[in-house]
């Protein structure tokens, strides 16, 4: 719905839904990916290939997603097609 989402009776819908998303995804791939020995390394990684994959163009969630898939924990893939 984009901008639409603010009203005058909730001036902040747009900002709470829009950039809310994006940090919560990236802390729920934060549990995730998560290991006792190497803590957030996992995480880094991945984000290190998104960086790279998407370097000189503008980053997309299809890009990201891709990456995400790449870099899939056999515990993540709950469906069994490696996708998310």
């Amino acid at each position: 719905m984009g901008l639409r989402l603010n009203t005058f009776r909730s001036p902040r819908a747009y900002t709470d839904v829009v950039y809310a998303k994006g940090g919560f995804a990236l802390h729920m791939l934060r549990g995730l990916r998560w290991d006792k020995d190497t803590h957030d390394q996992s995480l880094i990684d991945m984000m290190h290939d998104f960086v790279q994959s998407s370097f000189n163009q503008n980053a997309s969630t299809e890009v990201f997603r891709a990456v995400v898939e790449k870099h899939m924990k056999p515990g993540m893939d709950l469906g069994g097609d490696h996708t998310m």
